[in-house]
């Protein structure tokens, strides 16, 4: 286990709310026990918020910011095929872009739901599902997801 650790957050100009839905840290101060698990969080959220302290906690990000700057500007491994031209009585397949909309929108699903269950431990998965108007199913996929991605 690690020490906790006091880290301050600041936000961008109308994105002070995300401190108190997000984070539950209006004030922007959290103590977490693991800064690398913070970090795609923050990662997630662009320019609406920064670490401001500890500098080890802001080097990171900026660490992480590198590697992914490195692999946009390298070419992918294996290089991609070309793409087959799909017969014309094949069923359509999902654009990309919708799927990485689908990728997003379940990356935001799963960083709401650790604050949420923090702001009220014990809560059975049913009230937690209700309260982040999910079902109680996916919720429960999604936590194990969590669960399998730290573990």
């Amino acid at each position: 286990h690690h020490a906790p650790q006091e880290v301050v957050l600041r936000f961008a100009p109308g994105s002070e709310a995300i401190g108190d839905r997000i984070f539950d840290a209006p004030d922007g101060r959290l103590t977490v026990f693991h800064v690398d698990g913070l970090l795609p969080q923050i990662l997630s959220l662009g320019d609406r918020v920064r670490i401001e302290s500890p500098p080890e906690a802001r080097e990171k990000v900026r660490a992480a910011l590198r590697r992914i700057e490195e692999k946009l500007r390298s070419p992918p491994e294996p290089p991609a095929e070309p793409l087959a031209q799909a017969p014309s009585d094949a069923p359509p397949q999902p654009q990309p872009a919708v799927e990485q909309d689908a990728k997003r929108e379940r990356l935001r699903r799963l960083l709401l739901i650790v604050p949420a269950a923090r702001r009220r431990p014990g809560i059975q998965l049913s009230a937690l599902a209700r309260e982040l108007g999910r079902d109680a199913e996916k919720l429960r996929e999604d936590i194990e997801l969590l669960g399998r991605a730290t573990g």
